[in-house]
């Protein structure tokens, strides 16, 4: 068995962060919820989903969810505003990205509706990303053109961060094997399309140092971005995600069975292709998520909550790292992934936690106490009035 590590240990390559060196948090707070903090360029560790509030009135409030980010510098949350984003698309983690290296995000562009939600149905008008270092925002569009629908699949960057990897269907495709699988460079919108419709299920996504990366049932696709030229690799059971390390040096996956009955799903990691195969590595939680490198013989996994293990793909040993603070978030925060191979740094506290109008309120009281107490004094010392009496 594993050994299971539970609290911020870390490989012995791993040391204190410095201030202005990009870095994830020790963990991942929200903004306090009655901030107001609006997030200003620069490089994003992390983006979440919180409950905003907002005054209205002299005693009420609105509250919303709202997008935030944690600056991979100063370890700050703060509000992100999205152009054209709704409520219902932020509730939805599948159709929002961060890059890997924390200097692109991207959305969905979703088609104004009244409903509450959106689901495989909804009607699309394409993709976005936006620069966290100037905040310009560039449309991606299908490369047919025309009326798209989305497919629940998830929206991801390649290992590179220059790629957006997306699955969606054209308006009028069968519900069926109609979908189709595109990466669209980020810099310039350039859509390479890596798989035609004629699939039952949607590709898995994956990542590599620079290529782009994704499984289907037993096979890891990756093909360079540039030359198109296309490696295949069969593998043990479902692949349910596959990664190379930084350097290439090392590579796990995630399995499940191949009959697809539900059975517990499978971490396998080696210092190759080969190794990693029929290495199985048992861990005390399920593995579901890859989540980066800290180097080349560490790899991070998740299981959409609050911590993350960092595996030895060598020893199998992990260590366990709790990344929960303050706020409520919902789901899990999306990590820049990059920034695994670097050491956390520190967290800022957050500001904004209580109301702002309780010194308001506060001095309104006090004056009115003060002011009540002045009329008092006044018809206390205001002088009395004789009466006089009036004899015939």
């Amino acid at each position: 068995m594993a050994l299971l590590v539970s609290g911020t240990g870390l490989p012995a390559t791993s040391t204190a962060a410095t201030h202005d060196t990009p870095h994830l948090p020790k963990t991942v707070n929200a903004p306090g919820t009655w901030s107001d903090d609006e997030a200003s360029t620069g490089r994003l560790a992390a983006i979440g989903v919180a409950m905003r509030t907002r005054p209205s009135g002299l005693n009420g409030k609105r509250e919303s969810p709202e997008l935030f980010g944690v600056s991979a510098t100063d370890g700050r949350s703060r509000w992100v505003e999205l152009p054209g984003v709704g409520r219902d698309v932020l509730g939805l983690s599948t159709w929002m990205a961060l890059s890997p290296d924390g200097r692109w995000l991207a959305w969905a562009r979703v088609e104004t509706t009244n409903a509450d939600s959106i689901d495989e149905t909804t009607e699309l008008l394409g993709w976005a990303v936006m620069s966290t270092m100037n905040r310009k925002v560039r449309n991606l569009d299908a490369p047919a053109g025309g009326r798209i629908r989305g497919t629940l699949a998830d929206l991801v960057f390649s290992g590179d961060s220059r790629h957006l990897l997306a699955s969606y269907e054209s308006a009028d495709a069968p519900r069926t094997k109609g979908h189709e699988f595109v990466a669209w460079d980020v810099t310039d919108g350039t859509p390479t399309v890596l798989e035609k419709p004629g699939h039952y299920w949607l590709p898995n996504p994956g990542s590599a140092p620079d290529a782009l990366v994704w499984a289907r049932g037993r096979t890891v696709y990756r093909q360079d971005p540039v030359s198109g030229k296309r490696a295949s690799y069969a593998l043990s059971g479902n692949v349910v995600t596959a990664s190379w390390s930084p350097n290439d040096t090392s590579f796990a996956y995630i399995s499940q069975p191949a009959d697809l009955g539900g059975g517990q799903w499978v971490l396998h990691a080696g210092r190759s292709v080969e190794e990693a195969r029929h290495h199985r590595v048992p861990l005390d939680v399920d593995p579901e998520e890859l989540l980066g490198w800290r180097d080349d013989r560490h790899v991070v996994v998740g299981h959409f909550r609050r911590n993350v293990q960092v595996v030895d793909v060598v020893t199998g040993t992990v260590v366990t790292i709790d990344m929960a603070g303050r706020g409520k978030i919902f789901n899990a925060p999306l990590l820049a992934t990059d920034l695994w191979q670097r050491p956390l740094g520190s967290v800022a506290k957050p500001s904004g936690t209580s109301d702002p109008r309780g010194p308001l309120r506060w001095a309104g009281g006090a004056i009115a106490v003060l002011l009540g107490g002045f009329l008092l004094l006044r018809l206390r010392r205001a002088p009395r009035s004789r009466s006089t009496i009036m004899t015939p």
